[in-house]
């Protein structure tokens, strides 16, 4: 199928950071704000270190009060076909399609969990998209979680981004994102398994607990934070 192509030398993050920087009355908070994102996020996404969804450009247009146009300069490779729906914005680092959903193979959905969060919710709208890392590479399930808990501080602090592998099982020295039954979501240091009982550490406050498998709906471990 047909394709084309429309590239440019400038970045389309660095098109956005520079409005805000020059701009009385704009910050980077309240562009989280706008688009419904943790400030971290956009935070990296200003230093080209989150895709930028193509539907999101019209919700970072409209609080700039200007146009990210898709043409030469606007730092966005738009490559399009016959067939709409497989229209994507491709940035250096990855791409996501209109209908809000990251390439498999270069991001991966971010939800939140832990804390005022409850539990976790996977589902068809996570809060954000991540770029993959490396060591969720060809892991098709693949996630992060922005966990809101303060339960591992110093270990994680609230908000951090925490990569995930669902599949993979947990051993001893291993952190694992824990989904009770009850549907509590638990972030913790493995300390042993014996088949039947998990025993495992939180950090604030230090403490050791046990929870049965028989208790746990759902267990990912934790690959990378960033």
């Amino acid at each position: 199928m047909k394709s084309h192509t429309l590239k440019s030398m400038t970045r389309i993050y660095e098109k956005i950071r520079q409005a805000l920087e020059a701009t009385p009355g704009l910050t980077q908070k309240g562009l989280a704000a706008r688009m419904g994102l943790n400030p971290a996020a956009v935070n990296r996404m200003l230093y080209g270190r989150r895709n930028i969804m193509a539907e999101e450009i019209p919700i970072i247009e409209d609080y700039l009060g200007m146009a990210l146009s898709l043409a030469p300069s606007s730092g966005v490779d738009v490559e399009y076909t016959q067939d709409k729906s497989k229209t994507v914005a491709r940035h250096r680092g990855g791409m996501a399609d209109v209908g809000g959903s990251a390439s498999a193979l270069s991001a991966v959905p971010v939800y939140n969990a832990g804390g005022a969060a409850g539990g976790l919710v996977r589902g068809p709208s996570p809060v954000d998209w991540a770029a993959r890392h490396p060591a969720q590479a060809q892991i098709l399930d693949a996630y992060a979680v922005y966990y809101m808990g303060g339960d591992m501080a110093p270990r994680y602090f609230r908000g951090e981004l925490v990569y995930l592998h669902p599949g993979r099982p947990a051993k001893a020295d291993n952190d694992v994102l824990l989904t009770l039954a009850s549907g509590q979501t638990l972030l913790r240091r493995v300390i042993a398994d014996d088949g039947k009982i998990l025993r495992v550490a939180m950090y604030n406050p230090a403490t050791e607990e046990t929870v049965r498998h028989a208790d746990i709906k759902d267990s990912a471990l934790v690959l990378a934070r960033g």
